[in-house]
């Protein structure tokens, strides 16, 4: 399976608050928010952040919904990919 993790930008209270005025979970409707999403692929997420090395690449990998710069906020269900975990580092390499 494949999920789409969804954080709170940082780890801010302050930003929180904002998203759960503004894009309650409960509400199906959204008005913004300020997020950061981590894709969940063969039991690894995968994410892009911003990087000043340019020897360090932007996108990382980390325990599913334990990203450590944003707070956790809910997980989404995607449909399943047809690559093997090989293939999707081999994709991930390319970006």
């Amino acid at each position: 399976p494949v999920f789409l993790h969804i954080y709170d930008v940082s780890q801010e209270e302050s930003i929180q608050r904002l998203n759960k005025v503004l894009a309650h979970r409960c509400s199906p409707l959204k008005l913004g928010g300020v997020f950061h999403a981590g894709l969940e692929v063969h039991g690894l997420e995968w994410s892009f952040g911003w990087s000043d090395d340019p020897s360090v690449p932007g996108v990382s990998s980390n325990e599913p919904t334990r990203h450590e710069g944003h707070h956790y906020r809910q997980t989404v269900r995607l449909l399943d990919t047809r690559f093997d975990a090989e293939g999707v580092r081999e994709t991930l390499q390319q970006l």
